[in-house]
């Protein structure tokens, strides 16, 4: 992530909810600033935006969560329900102010990061 000068990861760890780690890429020793987003059933996937100064994350809980990164303390913006599986796949689209995610079950939705309501969603049979 260029824009906050850092590189981020995710982990599905239950037992620490040390779930997202951001790291400085110019921190002059290991450890000097690093950031946890404790996250009780992990992460397994994120996307961040620069433009709307966000980072949301999906996981095992099927619940999306927003970030805001530049916050102190990291602070949660808000959660957003609807997918009754996990979170597999986020993207934020920035044109549209729009993140669209995907669920285990290949329920595909999208939602206003505006508003944090869905609006359209989509089942993938095969």
């Amino acid at each position: 992530m260029a824009s906050l000068r850092s590189w981020i990861s995710c982990c599905k760890d239950r037992d620490h909810g040390r779930s997202l780690f951001i790291g400085d890429i110019i921190a002059l020793h290991p450890g000097d600033h690093y950031t946890y987003y404790r996250v009780n059933c992990g992460v397994s996937t994120f996307d961040h935006s620069q433009r709307l100064n966000m980072i949301a994350t999906g996981g095992l809980d099927s619940l999306i969560r927003l970030w805001n990164p530049l916050a102190v303390g990291n602070k949660l913006v808000g959660n957003l329900e609807g997918h009754v599986s996990p979170i597999v796949a986020l993207i934020v689209n920035n044109l549209r102010n729009q993140l669209i995610s995907v669920a285990e079950n290949k329920v595909q939705s999208t939602l206003s990061v505006s508003t944090f309501q869905a609006f359209n969603s989509l089942i993938h049979k095969v």
